[in-house]
């Protein structure tokens, strides 16, 4: 059993990882189910593992800044294709909060609107979309500029993704185990890759990377 956070090897009936702390795994109260250690609710009945404190619309819970922007903090719907809304009750979507589609496992294909900017409460700490199984593509817009640690880890459909010219730092394990990717354009505008950030990507065979002095962590690719 391997830890979904730092991807440590787990000692046999762990609860926690002796590593980093995480959870080796989340129960579904309602029907049982097994999940990973960042799940928001379940992939078989769909249910919530929690109740949430955020403002509810439809599928998406929110928080909302003095602003007028908020953060989707979670997705609750089964969607196979998904449009994330630039606007939530008419006010802008901005961050995509730390583990809000984390194992969605329905979601196929996603599409970030050009109002984000964030991808994860912290840009160097996103889980947004950890464990998505069955993503296959995603549409990254312009004006992100970090992709946060663990953004898109274990999304093992994940077959195509645009990096933008915008995006200066990819994180720790950010497409670590994603083992359908084949290929994947590194713009110059990427200064930094982080440990891990392609490790455990089995099908990957053509990295295209600038001469720009880009520095790569351990494990980078």
């Amino acid at each position: 059993m391997v830890c979904l956070k730092c991807n440590k090897k787990l000692l046999e009936g762990a609860s926690l990882c002796a590593y980093c702390g995480a959870p080796a795994e989340r129960i579904c109260p309602s029907c049982g189910k097994t999940l990973g250690c960042y799940a928001n609710s379940c992939s078989k009945c769909h249910k919530p593992l929690y109740e949430s404190e955020d403002v509810v619309s439809g599928d998406f819970e929110y928080d909302e800044f003095s602003d007028g922007t908020i953060s989707i903090t979670r997705y609750t719907g089964n969607a196979e294709s998904l449009d994330i809304p630039s606007e939530i009750n008419e006010k802008t979507v901005t961050i995509i909060g730390r583990s809000a589609f984390s194992y969605c496992t329905s979601l196929k294909s996603i599409n970030i609107p050009d109002s984000v900017k964030i991808i994860g409460n912290d840009p160097y700490e996103g889980c947004a979309f950890e464990g998505c199984s069955a993503l296959t593509s995603v549409n990254i817009p312009e004006g992100i500029t970090s992709l946060g640690t663990l953004t898109f880890t274990s999304c093992t459909s994940l077959t195509d993704i645009n990096i933008p010219e915008s995006v200066t730092n990819i994180g720790t394990n950010v497409f670590c185990n994603c083992k359908s990717l084949t290929g994947v354009n590194i713009p110059k505008s990427v200064t930094s890759i982080g440990n891990g950030a392609f490790y455990g990507c089995s099908s990957l065979k053509c990295v295209n990377l600038s001469d720009s002095g880009t520095s790569m962590g351990a494990d980078a690719i």
